[in-house]
């Protein structure tokens, strides 16, 4: 699976204090620093992975649920524009 980053801190509950156990809330921890450049060469690298899978079935799974506020979407955006798009492209 290939990740675009995730950041479920706007669902916390405020309340939480931290440290926290967060497998216990059903939280992941954050994936910060993700670029069109690093996402590229995580496709690449799952691309070369599924290619040594000696299965008939080969697929790759990009987490992108269009999950704007946590960080998740693989769409065109106004920082990046269609870098993502494009370096999965380049990839592929």
């Amino acid at each position: 699976m290939v990740t675009l980053g995730c950041d479920v801190t706007p669902r916390w509950h405020r309340g939480v204090k931290l440290p926290m156990d967060f497998r216990s809330l059903s939280y992941e921890p954050i994936i910060e620093g993700n670029t069109p450049e690093k996402f590229g060469h995580l496709c690449r690298l799952a691309i070369q992975q599924t290619q040594k899978n000696s299965s008939e079935t080969k697929a790759i799974f990009i987490n992108a649920w269009n999950e704007w506020t946590e960080g998740m979407y693989l769409l065109p955006e106004k920082r990046y524009g269609t870098a993502y798009l494009e370096s999965l492209r380049k990839a592929l």
